[in-house]
């Protein structure tokens, strides 16, 4: 199995990650922000199939071909669409689709409804579903590529 999170950031979510996988899940963390790639890097490098990237998720295919993976089962991420210029969340949202296996998932969290229209273009399925005990509440979206 294969799982990518995009902008780990301080690996809040990482560390779940890592504490709930099988030992033969291969975990793909992409971070942009260096700092934030230093202090993941630092945390999960004593993990076995653990690779952490300082780069963007706009680029997640030619990952996939660096590490020698050819299907992600899911994809979560943090990343705000609703700050993003449209042309990287197009861009990251197409490539997210064109790796994720058929009955993979892309689970990603916002702190709006706004962009839940336009990710919808690219996973028809979204479960949405609210986190209240997030500060400030969060929008939880599991999408998927099929209808069916």
């Amino acid at each position: 199995a294969c799982i990518v999170e995009y902008g780990p950031g301080t690996g809040a979510f990482t560390r779940e990650l890592i504490r709930r996988r099988s030992a033969c899940t291969t975990l793909l963390l992409i971070e942009y922000n260096r700092h934030f790639y230093e202090k993941v890097k630092e945390q999960v490098r004593n993990e076995k199939n653990v690779y952490v990237i300082n780069g963007s998720a706009e680029n997640v295919q030619k990952y996939l071909i660096q590490y020698g993976i050819t299907k992600i089962d899911y994809v979560l991420s943090g990343l705000p669409f609703a700050s993003l210029p449209s042309e990287v969340s197009d861009c990251i949202l197409q490539n997210t689709r064109s790796v994720l296996a058929d009955e993979g998932k892309f689970i990603t969290f916002q702190y709006t409804n706004l962009k839940k229209e336009l990710i919808r273009t690219f996973f028809p399925k979204i479960k949405v579903e609210k986190e209240w005990r997030n500060v400030p509440p969060a929008y939880i979206f599991t999408c998927e590529k099929n209808e069916i």
